[in-house]
This record gives C-alpha cells, structure tokens and sequence, in this order.
C-alpha cells in the first residue's frame, strides 16, 4: 500500500551537505598530482569558495520571486556557468550576476581546456546542478542542526566551547595527559592524595594497550594485495549509495546538454583533431573520447 495515498513525495538533499560535498571533490582535485599542471590546481584551490558564492548568490536572486521549474532551469545554466565565470570567460554570464570588474579578470579556461581539468571541474559541477531544486527550496537538515544544539549542551558528540575556562582546563588536562602518560591518575593523586579505584586503573591499562597494539599494527609491514582489494559497498548510505531513478525532465535536460557539447563547428572540430594528435599523452582527447562511440567500443 502507499502510504501516502495519492500524493507524490519527492526527495530533497541537505544545502548544507551538497555544498560541502561540492568543495569537498574540488579540493580532492586540487591535490590530485595526476588532475593537471600545479598552476592550474592552485588556481583551482584559491577559487573554491568564489564558486560556491557565485551559486549561492544565483541562489539567492532566484529566490527573492516566486519559485517553480523554470527556476530550476535557470538555476542549472548559472551553477553550470559558474567555472566560466570565476576563471574569466564572460561571454554567457549575466550583467546582474557578473560586475564590470570581474570581467576585466584573466582568462584561465584555455588552459584548463587543455590540460583536461576543466572537465572535471564540470563533472563536480554537473552534480550540484542536477539537485537545484534542493538548493531553491532551502533544504537544510533541520533534525541535525536541532540534535548538535542538544549535544553541545549536555555534552554529547560535540563539546561546548563557551564555557567559562573549558578550553583552558582540556589544554592543561592534554599537557598532563602528554607529560604523565596517565592523565586520570594524575589528576586523582594531585587532587585528593590517593590513589584512584581499581576501574581507573583498568581503564588506563586498556587505553595503554591499545595504543601499543595500533603502534605495533601501523609498524607491520603493508600487505599490496590489499590495496586492490573491493572495499564494501553500501547501499544505502555514502557515495557508493544506489540513487533513484532520474525523472523524465531531468533525463531530457542531460541528454540535450549532452549532445549539446557534441555538436560542433567545422572550425572547432579542426581545432580538437589538432589538438589531439598525441592521443593517450593529451589529456582532451581522454575527455573527448569518453562522449562518443569510437571503434575500439565494438
């Protein structure tokens, strides 16, 4: 039975967690040796957070009126200009989106094209733009930002920094527990001039012992059939996790974008086969070659 009768529920991802995630695959590129050129990389790190403003504010202007799904719409073509905006290619941004000083900025898309980094960048952004309506609908995790209040007050997963001299009392409780080896024991001796319970006692056995035993673990050395080794998938949490099926607009809008990259002008494709006359050695031709049908997939 369903349990909603007639009514259609769609699912909303976090704001936070996309955005977080979304910065999180930049900075993996960003130290990714193999991703490109270290210039092109640092250029890539310094502009993280200005990729994510320049969606925040598009965000936020589409916000102001009425949402619906050419809002949506919308949105994807800004999140999906959002690179070409921050690296200096102008020609598709919006006046009240893009000032008169950032256009003035360096041009850094030739050479992200070329090196190949560009579309990576777009393939992290490809996935933010595809949960716009999530970012249009504000949908923050409302239960999680409820639970750590919770937690910072009685103490849970989080601690709470606001107390009167708890971030002196854990840096000297660390100072002891560094210099002693036994910070509890310590303490009890310092403060009462006795000797602390036999559960203490164990208490720090067993935190000795395992530090031993992660010393000795991390000394061993490394198996390298290990590093091929499957890890576990899970399906219903991580990355790893299966997705549901993509609606009918949201397949129509992929699949125009997709061969809306492929279809090219006579002058653009003599400019790719010149590029790529290296084939494996340059990075575009990996790039272009993973959207089309080349002889070798028969």
């Amino acid at each position: 039975m369903h349990p909603y009768d007639e009514l259609q529920v769609e699912k909303l991802e976090c704001q936070n967690h996309l955005f977080r995630n979304f910065c999180l695959k930049l900075k993996d590129i960003v130290r990714d040796s193999k991703a490109g050129p270290i210039t092109l990389r640092k250029c890539l790190g310094k502009n993280i957070l200005r990729l994510r403003k320049s969606v925040i504010s598009a965000t936020a202007q589409l916000t102001k009126n009425e949402v619906n799904f050419d809002c949506c719409s919308i949105l994807q073509k800004h999140i999906l200009n959002a690179p070409y905006h921050v690296f200096g290619d102008h020609q598709n941004c919006v006046d009240s989106v893009c000032s008169i000083q950032r256009k003035n900025d360096t041009n850094w898309i030739p050479d992200l094209l070329q090196s190949g980094l560009l579309y990576r960048i777009m393939n992290v952004v490809n996935n933010l733009a595809d949960n716009s309506k999530s970012l249009l609908f504000s949908a923050n995790n409302c239960v999680e930002q409820f639970h750590s209040i919770v937690a910072k007050f009685i103490g849970g997963k989080r601690v709470n920094f606001c107390l009167r001299r708890s971030y002196l009392a854990r840096c000297s409780g660390a100072v002891i527990s560094h210099n002693s080896g036994s910070f509890m024991s310590r303490v009890h001796k310092s403060m009462y001039n006795t000797s602390p319970g036999n559960f203490v006692k164990s208490t720090e056995r067993r935190r000795e012992n395992d530090l031993i035993r992660r010393k000795r673990k991390m000394s061993r050395p490394r198996c390298r059939k290990s590093l091929f080794l499957e890890k576990g998938r899970n399906k219903n949490y991580g990355v790893r996790a299966e997705k549901p099926d993509l609606s009918e607009d949201i397949f129509s809008q992929k699949k125009e974008r997709l061969l809306s990259t492929l279809q090219l002008s006579i002058e653009e494709r003599k400019s790719i086969e010149r590029k790529t006359v290296e084939q494996r050695k340059s990075p575009l031709w990996r790039e272009e070659r993973r959207k089309r049908l080349t002889a070798s997939d028969f």
